[in-house]
């Protein structure tokens, strides 16, 4: 089973393993072949759509210090990403 950015997981395990694997589930995404992900083009993308980068989140997961800034600051981290106002 995968959620999201997890179905990339969920669908490459498929891919490399077929002999035990009896289903899959994506959850929210659909099945994507393996392919280069141009994670600027796509912020552009959704900007010029949707008017907001929808991965402009993955900039900041990607740097460097990211887990150092998430652990220093978990509380807010938690409330920001379950929050309960969705126009955070």
């Amino acid at each position: 089973m995968g959620h999201d950015s997890g179905t990339q997981v969920a669908t490459r395990f498929v891919l490399y393993y077929p002999e035990i694997i009896l289903g899959v589930v994506l959850i929210s995404v659909a099945y994507n072949p393996p392919a280069l992900f141009d994670l600027d083009r796509a912020s552009e993308n959704s900007k010029k759509t949707l008017g907001y980068e929808t991965f402009r989140h993955w900039k900041f997961f990607e740097a460097n210090d990211a887990a150092t800034i998430i652990e220093n600051n978990l509380e807010s981290f938690v409330d920001m990403v379950f929050a309960n106002d969705t126009k955070l």
